[in-house]
């Protein structure tokens, strides 16, 4: 669901919080400094994202969008996008494990990604800033193309996955000078296992496919 145009909300909170002191950190990754901002880190506490500054600590920015605790963090290499997953089931009738992807810049939702569910173990962005995974306590591994926000492959796997590793672009040859399709590779974490999940696109169905080693 992109939020680009989504309309403010007729009526303001009468309390708007403006800054907020703590930090839990249950979560792996929830600490992070920024990819291209010195100055700049990033972490969650409950249901917010938040951008502090690390000279002037009184100076934050509260990412807020996410219904339930945030539960993982990620950002693009380039630093232009944030990555945020959350639980769910507990505000959400459908158990929602909702992802949104932030503007870093404008501080701002772009995408609220809908497929997981329970609670978002991890996020990742892939290195061309194309694709984002997203796993769930289910044992869901999802894609989403960031061009549209729309879902592109989801796949099942033996145990929860709880980290996300994106590799290289892989290029592929061009056909009689049209250009096709590049494939992704990911390392992930599986329970006690290891695997690499291969994304590619099938012509023939038009779609990008998953495929997980053994």
């Amino acid at each position: 669901q992109t939020l680009r145009n989504m309309s403010a909300p007729e009526q303001a909170s009468p309390l708007e919080l403006e800054h907020l002191i703590g930090y839990a950190g249950l979560a792996t990754q929830s600490v992070q400094a920024h990819a291209v901002d010195a100055d700049s880190m990033i972490y969650h506490a409950s249901a917010l994202v938040i951008i502090g500054s690390q000279a002037d600590p009184h100076r934050q920015s509260l990412l807020r969008g996410h219904t339930e605790d945030v539960t993982c963090l990620a950002q693009s290499l380039d630093g232009e996008y944030l990555a945020s997953g959350q639980q769910g089931g507990r505000g959400e009738r459908s158990g929602d494990a909702w992802v949104y992807v932030w503007s870093y810049a404008q501080r701002v939702p772009i995408y609220r990604l809908q497929g997981l569910k329970g609670k978002a173990e991890a996020v990742a962005f892939s290195r061309d800033n194309r694709f984002i995974a997203g796993s769930d306590e289910e044992r869901r591994l999802l894609v989403w193309d960031l061009q549209n926000g729309q879902l592109v492959n989801g796949s099942q796997h033996e145990a929860p996955i709880s980290c996300i590793a994106w590799g290289p672009v892989l290029a592929r040859e061009s056909r009689r000078g049209a250009a096709r399709p590049s494939s992704y590779k990911l390392a992930v974490a599986a329970g006690w296992h290891v695997k690499e999940v291969f994304l590619h696109f099938n012509v023939k169905a038009m779609q990008y496919e998953a495929e997980a080693t053994p």
